[in-house]
């Protein structure tokens, strides 16, 4: 990209300073334009079951956010928020197409970060379901192994305890913390036993 259309596209965008907990775009909410993390973090959850929160990574300087949302045409499929006082730069949607349009090294460069974010995002899928043997994984285009994967599930019991054994195991050693060397889940119990 030339100087030039450098320096254009420096007077488009806005910069925008957020402090911790305030909202830079909403989950379900339609795309305006790009976000580009240039200083600060950026807490990126989804809403879970029964309301609760899951938190799918932090933004860190140098991060895009709400292109695949303005890509797809769809709604952000995330909430990100400031975990601390943080500068945001926005690019508007269209002079963030233009810039693709007018661009197409910009949009290789793109497209080729999607692609390595996509990889990487497969293979903890398969990592998390298959080695760590919480679940299956199995094509959805092929009815016979989504048969065979509910059979198993249905009626294997060693298999299913066996992946509920490995989820919950997973979950303990991802989500408790440690207060004074012991679970935080056994630390509640014993306050609540009234135990010091």
């Amino acid at each position: 990209m030339s100087r030039e259309k450098l320096r254009a596209l420096d007077r488009c965008k806005a910069d925008n300073l957020y402090r911790k907990g305030q909202v830079v775009f909403q989950e379900g909410t339609p795309p305006l334009g790009v976000y580009c993390v240039y200083e600060g973090q950026l807490k990126m959850f989804k809403a879970g079951s029964q309301g609760r929160s899951q938190i799918i990574g932090i933004a860190k300087s140098g991060t895009l956010m709400g292109h695949r949302a303005l890509l797809t045409k769809k709604p952000h499929s995330f909430t990100a928020e400031s975990l601390g006082e943080a500068r945001v730069c926005f690019v508007e949607q269209k002079i963030f197409l233009t810039l693709l349009s007018e661009n197409p090294a910009v949009a290789e460069s793109l497209l080729r970060k999607m692609a390595v974010d996509l990889d990487l995002v497969e293979d903890r899928l398969i990592d998390i379901v298959e080695k760590q043997r919480t679940g299956l994984c199995v094509d959805p285009e092929n009815v016979d192994a989504i048969a065979e994967g509910m059979r198993r599930l249905l009626f294997d019991d060693a298999f299913r305890a066996e992946c509920a054994a490995n989820a919950l195991r997973l979950a303990n050693e991802k989500y408790c913390y440690e207060v004074e060397g012991q679970p935080f889940v056994d630390r509640l119990i014993s306050f609540a036993k009234g135990e010091n």
